[in-house]
């Protein structure tokens, strides 16, 4: 068994048809900002940078919404940061390269949260039973 503390790290946007996503066992999504709103600037550096220093403890503490298995999030379309100095898509906590990156991706055709969840763990060779992800989504949550 694995542990995974994941950073997603990009703009996002509410699925315009509603769609959301079941959180299957052995993962937990935290969120920073209350649905339906913009996450602060400045928060979000402070989470992006506390995560690249792995201080995953630190910033469970900052969640203002936590999702644990069963329950449901929302079927997100991410995109391009667009900023050279943050990584964009999927991020080790430790680390500030993209595991899948978003690079180039935008807004008026964006990836999911599913598909970038799908693409990570491929890339992570982590699809094993026992393995548990704890995903930070430092994006908006606004529409």
């Amino acid at each position: 068994m694995a542990h995974f503390d994941i950073q997603i790290s990009a703009h996002a946007s509410l699925p315009p048809d509603g769609a959301k996503l079941t959180v299957v066992s052995g993962y937990t999504f935290f969120f920073f900002c209350p649905q339906g709103e913009i996450l602060d600037w400045d928060r979000s550096v402070e989470i992006y940078n506390d995560l690249k220093a792995n201080k995953v403890d630190d910033v469970k503490v900052m969640a203002n919404h936590t999702v644990f298995s069963g329950g449901k999030v929302n079927e997100y379309r991410l995109w391009d940061l667009g900023d050279p100095g943050f990584a964009t898509g999927a991020v080790l906590a430790g680390q500030d390269e993209a595991i899948v990156s978003l690079a180039g991706v935008t807004a008026d055709k964006p990836a999911t949260l599913s598909e970038l969840l799908a693409n990570t763990v491929v890339a992570l060779d982590a699809d094993k039973p026992g393995n548990t992800f704890n995903i930070f989504f430092n994006a908006c949550r606004s529409t």
